[in-house]
């Protein structure tokens, strides 16, 4: 991963910040949202119309720290997790 490091993006995505990446020419972003009280994890592929690959209920905003790992283990880049794929992102922004 070229951007942050992978414990930078564990640190991002625990405090509940946005996380905007590319990969094969692609843009993503990785980011916390509440919905009727709950909270979420989501990762989205930006297209003209975006497109949501993973979507997962966390019980608070600290409870993120656990849940990090099942997220970025999901196979979702056509088959390969973000994990398996680290080495060809490029995190672009961290809001």
């Amino acid at each position: 991963m070229s951007g942050i490091t992978l414990d930078e993006l564990y640190d991002s995505l625990a405090s509940n910040h946005e996380i905007e990446f590319t990969y094969q020419g692609y843009t993503y972003s990785i980011e916390p949202d509440e919905n009727d009280g709950k909270f979420y994890l989501i990762i989205w592929q930006c297209l003209e119309t975006p497109k949501c690959l993973f979507k997962q209920e966390i019980f608070n905003k600290n409870d993120a720290v656990p849940d990090i790992d099942k997220m970025l283990n999901e196979p979702i880049f056509e088959g390969s997790s973000f994990l398996n794929i680290e080495k060809d992102i490029h995190v672009d922004t961290v809001y």
